[in-house]
């Protein structure tokens, strides 16, 4: 008996360590469970369509952006998401991500169009009230940085909806790239441009081997100039943007024809830095003068007008300004035969041009008569295709006799307008902002007429519409554009609307009328789409399928 006593216990205890470890890995197991789902419900999570303002997660990878990736694709400290950062460095990212969110995309290329990986790009949103900034560096406020990947491509996500300017991270050697687009866009190129420095020396001498002092020496359209010395010789330190593209540069003296000289950094060899450029220049001995006077049709003297003789054969221009007499002299002119005389006097008088006109080497006298102009008046009624009055639209009335005349047109509300004292001759109609109406046919004429009717792209209906590709995935179209024609008893009438398509491919024009319209609608990568639409009898909801070019 005493001895089954202590058996039973051990039986007992065994009994009970092996009930214990079955518990234990029960519970294990669950745990386990309950990890794995959520795990998957993060997952699920993370891909739920939210804004970055709802999202904390999207919160730190836009924080985390400005570090992101090195060219390395090693993770820099301070992105707080370096594998999903580093992924969207390459175009390996899905179309669920990519439509959930406001983006801009594309690649970094050199000149030939090769993907360059490893530039910083910074992308800055652009203040409405602000306007654009040409420059701005990663350690501005606003601005987010990443690096492009392998195969040159970049992607910033999670922007707030607008424009963006878009740049190449200041980087010696490296021109500053600029380029301003609209939140959506996928397959925008930036194009990085090489620069330095080259000195460029030598000396200027005439035909008869002269060295010539005080020659202007400049680049292209750089500000910095400089001046030969006594013995003919320059230093001009020039800047060389991209290594196919050529620089000019200029001399000029007067009595001498200018001369230029080109440098290509192809030929020259890139990232030199002297180059020698002898310059010869013919002298202009035959330099003559330009005299003449301004008078009206009734003998009057007309003064303070500007007067342009220019050669386009010879790229010269030369302004004279008549004085209180109407004299006028153009001096060290330039002979030739291809010349042009240019006036625009402005109220009162008809524009005039004499062309060609040759100006000999003993010089010129001319005489010129302006025409005086002739007032008259213009009335007439502003409708829409319906013949319903459109009421306080405005518009300008410009002459086509006299181009500084314009008078501001604003129809009652009946849509009745009337102009005196204007011009007597051809004139336009033109809206002064966006869209843009345009009138032409119009003629004012000196004794009272009936009132012309113009008719007025401008009504209740509306166009909206899709962009999408040949897979039918959205197209952030760059420019969609929108025209309409009517012509009427010789007055022509017109419209132009322009907008563009959102990430989702979206558009849509308002303020419309009836009739048919025509648009346009391209993107880069895509060749222009165009159709026509009879706005009021067809749907007013469309689809644009963009053809990718070959």
């Amino acid at each position: 008996m005493t001895k089954s006593v202590p058996a039973a216990l051990i039986l007992i205890g065994l009994i009970l360590v092996i009930l214990l470890v079955g518990f234990y890995n029960r519970a294990s197991t669950g745990q386990a469970g309950n990890e794995v789902k959520i795990d998957q419900a993060q997952v699920v999570h993370d891909k739920a369509p939210q804004t970055s303002a709802t999202n904390p997660k999207r919160k730190a990878s836009r924080a985390g952006s400005r570090d992101g990736v090195s060219p390395a694709g090693e993770t820099v400290p301070g992105s707080m998401e370096p594998a999903r950062n580093a992924n969207r460095l390459t175009p390996d990212y899905s179309d669920d991500e990519q439509n959930e969110e406001l983006v801009i995309g594309g690649m970094v290329i050199d000149e030939d169009g090769n993907p360059l990986p490893g530039i910083e790009v910074l992308a800055r949103r652009i203040d409405p009230e602000e306007g654009p900034s040409p420059l701005f560096d990663q350690m501005d406020e606003g601005v987010q940085s990443i690096f492009s990947g392998f195969g040159g491509a970049f992607l910033f996500s999670n922007l707030e909806d607008g424009t963006y300017q878009l740049r190449i991270a200041p980087a010696e050697g490296v021109a500053p790239t600029l380029m301003t687009v609209r939140v959506g866009l996928l397959n925008v190129k930036l194009v990085v441009l090489l620069q330095w420095e080259i000195r460029v020396y030598g000396t200027v001498s005439s035909t008869a081997g002269e060295l010539l002092q005080d020659v202007q020496v400049t680049a292209g359209r750089q500000t910095l100039a400089t001046h030969t010395g006594s013995q003919g010789e320059y230093i001009l330190d020039v800047s060389l943007q991209g290594v196919n593209r050529t620089q000019l540069v200029y001399f000029r003296r007067d009595g001498y024809r200018d001369q230029k000289m080109v440098i290509n950094p192809a030929e020259q060899g890139y990232w030199v830095a002297e180059l020698r450029l002898d310059v010869t220049m013919e002298s202009l001995t035959s330099l003559t003068t330009v005299v003449g006077s301004l008078t009206d049709t009734e003998g009057r003297a007309v003064s303070g007008k500007i007067l342009t003789l220019a050669s386009s054969r010879l790229h010269n221009s030369y302004q004279a300004q008549s004085d209180i007499k109407g004299k006028f002299t153009f001096n060290e002119v330039e002979p030739d035969k291809d010349y042009r005389l240019q006036i625009r006097p402005g109220s009162g008088y008809k524009d005039k041009d004499i062309n060609p006109l040759e100006v000999p080497g003993r010089g010129l006298n001319l005489d010129i008569v302006l025409d005086l102009v002739e007032q008259g008046e213009l009335s007439g009624w502003m409708v829409d295709l319906d013949g319903k009055p459109v009421p306080g639209f405005a518009m300008n009335l410009r002459s086509s006799i006299e181009s500084g005349q314009l008078v501001r047109v604003v129809g009652d509300q009946q849509g009745f307008f009337s102009v005196q004292d204007f011009p007597v001759g051809d004139a336009v109609l033109r809206t002064s902002s966006y869209p843009v109406f345009s009138v032409q046919g119009v003629r004012v004429s000196p004794l009272p007429e009936e009132p012309i009717t113009i008719f007025l792209d401008t009504g209740p209906h509306v166009l909206e519409g899709r962009v999408i590709d040949s897979f039918g995935k959205p197209v952030a179209a760059d420019s969609v554009i929108l025209g309409w024609m009517h012509s009427e008893n010789g007055v022509q009438s017109s419209s132009s609307r322009r907008t563009t398509a959102d990430q989702t491919g979206y558009f849509v024009f308002t303020g419309l009328g009836p009739g048919l319209h025509k648009m346009w609608v391209s993107a880069p990568g895509f060749r222009t789409a165009e159709m026509k639409f009879d706005i009021g009898n067809s749907r007013d909801d469309i689809t644009v399928e963009l053809e990718e070019k070959p």
